[in-house]
């Protein structure tokens, strides 16, 4: 259906409310062609999207044989209804608008956010989800899987590829070896990946379940992911439709994710830690590094403690930045690594989020090197030298 002719409808009030639910299904639209089936789904459906409000291992109308799949989904509902404008929560109102039957007893719904200002419609975003009749009602997921019931898979150690036409297999060896590194490191064991070849990122969102979302006008290439369990999904959409490449700064945090919440540690280290094993931006670890000494003063004066403070840009631009910190972070991990093992660098990175001062990270710092505020800037000075003479 084209947006236009689907904003016409959505304007006219003509919608009827679901019983007991704050979704409305447009008026004229059948659903199961059975009043108490059609009461279900729909209740159903509004308890889903509410849940998915929540964190996703909340949502308990989730199918379990898809809830990978259907995370990835939820994180991009999560706060669809709310106006970034105003901030008004409820902005945004959910309205069924189409129902087919795919398989017995699955039903495709698309699902429209809108509201209305000035008289005039506001459509925030368009779903697409499968519910999944079951004994005690109705299931939901992701069509990710139904979009790509004939799409070709390729495995390779814990990681299985997904793809249309071809794939360049001895790069998805390449992938495994080194996530396969990364994995030592880390201890990790029993980690999966499961990686989606997409041509660009309109195909991402529509094949996980995003018919349109208005803060995505205009973006042509991106990555989507999420995490359960021990598995990583990967829907790219960045012209991987072959997986000719990969890049190995986002697989350290990929791989990262699946021990443990990036949210919870360092971003600091952790991005020194993708900038030392994987580079940045196509560069490598050893570029960015001749970059950094050519764009920042090296001198026994220069303040280090300050660009932790301050982060500051020294990238060709805002989209390809690289910043000071990090490359003192990667330095700072791989003299720790060197000398007392990646034991020392885990407990730097699990020195917390960021915080005014970082006395956290000095304190952990101090007691695994002794180093802390005081002698910081000097010990950071004599890495970065021992870096130049010896690159």
């Amino acid at each position: 259906m084209r947006i236009s002719t689907l904003l016409l409808l959505l304007y006219m009030p003509v919608f009827l409310s679901a019983q007991n639910t704050k979704i409305k299904v447009i008026k004229g639209l059948t659903l199961t062609n059975d009043a108490v089936l059609d009461t279900l789904l729909v209740s159903n459906t509004n308890d889903f999207l509410n849940a998915a409000q929540l964190p996703n291992e909340s949502n308990k109308f989730v199918l379990p044989a898809q809830k990978i799949e259907t995370y990835i989904l939820l994180d991009e509902i999560l706060g669809i209804t709310t106006n970034q404008n105003s901030r008004e929560t409820n902005f945004y109102k959910a309205h069924i608008i189409n129902c087919i039957e795919v398989e017995v007893a699955q039903y495709l719904l698309q699902v429209a956010y809108l509201s209305t200002s000035d008289s005039l419609p506001q459509l925030n975003a368009i779903f697409e989800i499968i519910a999944h009749k079951g004994s005690n009602g109705f299931l939901f997921s992701s069509p990710l899987k139904y979009n790509t019931l004939n799409w070709k898979t390729f495995t390779e150690q814990n990681t299985t590829v997904y793809f249309k036409t071809d794939i360049q297999k001895n790069k998805v060896l390449d992938y495994t070896t080194f996530a396969g590194t990364i994995d030592a490191k880390l201890k990790s064991i029993d980690k999966s990946t499961e990686f989606y070849c997409c041509d660009n990122f309109n195909e991402v969102l529509k094949l996980i379940g995003v018919l349109y979302k208005a803060e995505y006008a205009g973006i042509q290439l991106n990555t989507l992911a999420s995490v359960a369990d021990n598995k990583k999904l990967i829907v790219a959409g960045e012209h991987s439709n072959e997986f000719t490449d990969f890049d190995k700064h986002d697989l350290w945090h990929d791989r990262l994710s699946l021990v443990v919440p990036r949210n919870t540690l360092n971003k600091p280290v952790d991005e020194g830690c993708a900038y030392l094993y994987g580079g940045s931006w196509g560069l490598s670890w050893n570029e960015i590094f001749t970059q950094f000494i050519k764009s920042i003063p090296i001198t026994e004066q220069t303040d280090w403690k300050e660009y932790k403070e301050n982060p500051f840009n020294f990238g060709e631009n805002d989209a390809n930045h690289l910043y000071v910190d990090y490359v003192i972070n990667a330095l700072i991990v791989q003299q720790l690594e060197k000398q007392y093992g990646f034991e020392a660098v885990w407990k730097l990175l699990n020195s917390g989020k960021f915080q005014k001062g970082n006395e956290n990270y000095y304190a952990i710092l101090k007691e695994i090197a002794g180093v802390d505020s005081a002698n910081y800037n000097a010990w950071v000075y004599g890495l970065i030298n021992n870096k130049i003479n010896n690159k």
